[in-house]
């Protein structure tokens, strides 16, 4: 599969406004249960009711100033700076960015502080894809153990070969979520972006905060 194809996999297929109307308070997601769930919308999104289904385990608490994002059906929930901005509804709990941000109709994702995304790749697949010489160079490229479970951490920088811009850095975790399906942690900015060193910095954090609700995701 090419980084191309692979990038179009990603594309949105609606409108998505983030707001701090969209983004406050808690966001924990509901599991599917029998008979219409409650729910509010704001603009055109319905977003979960708050349920207080899930929880951390005994002694475990999050690191100061974040809060926690469940998402049941892709199996995991992970934490986020409080004060930063994020959607719900079908892109619940993937991206996070300390300004609101949009997601286009038909187009690529806008390049974010913090993404999050279950995978129905395993981790040697995504690993190719995202090191892939055509598209990237490799700045590092190693396996670690996150959470007691494989993984990989990785950093990049775009050749200008693919869909992103030459320069563009892209920093970040594949964690095995069962069956060697990879769940990605990774931040991507642009060459003029200051805020990247400190953006990876979320990343090991949020790297560490990750929890998987069910041994394989749905979906």
């Amino acid at each position: 599969m090419t980084v191309r194809r692979f990038a179009r996999l990603l594309a949105g297929a609606a409108l998505v406004v983030v707001s701090a109307a969209g983004c406050g308070g808690t966001n924990e997601g509901t599991p599917e249960a029998e008979g219409p769930s409650p729910s509010s919308a704001v603009g055109d999104i319905v977003l979960p009711t708050p349920s207080p289904t899930f929880s951390l385990p005994p002694g475990e608490t999050e690191p100061a100033a974040w809060k926690r994002c469940y998402n049941p059906p892709g199996g995991y929930s992970v934490a986020y700076p409080e004060e930063w901005y994020t959607v719900e509804g079908q892109y619940l709990c993937r991206f996070f960015h300390p300004e609101p941000f949009t997601i286009p109709e038909n187009s690529e994702f806008p390049l974010l502080a913090l993404n999050v995304e279950q995978t129905q790749y395993t981790i040697a697949e995504y690993r190719a894809i995202v090191t892939d010489p055509m598209y990237y160079t490799t700045v590092l490229n190693e396996d670690v153990t996150i959470l007691g479970r494989p993984g990989v951490r990785f950093e990049t920088v775009a050749t200008g070969e693919g869909l992103n811009e030459a320069g563009t850095r892209r920093y970040g975790y594949l964690i095995d979520h069962g069956g060697g399906k990879a769940l990605v942690v990774w931040t991507v900015a642009l060459p003029s972006e200051s805020r990247y060193d400190s953006w990876k910095s979320i990343v090991d954090v949020a790297r560490d905060t990750v929890r998987f609700l069910h041994p394989n995701p749905e979906g």
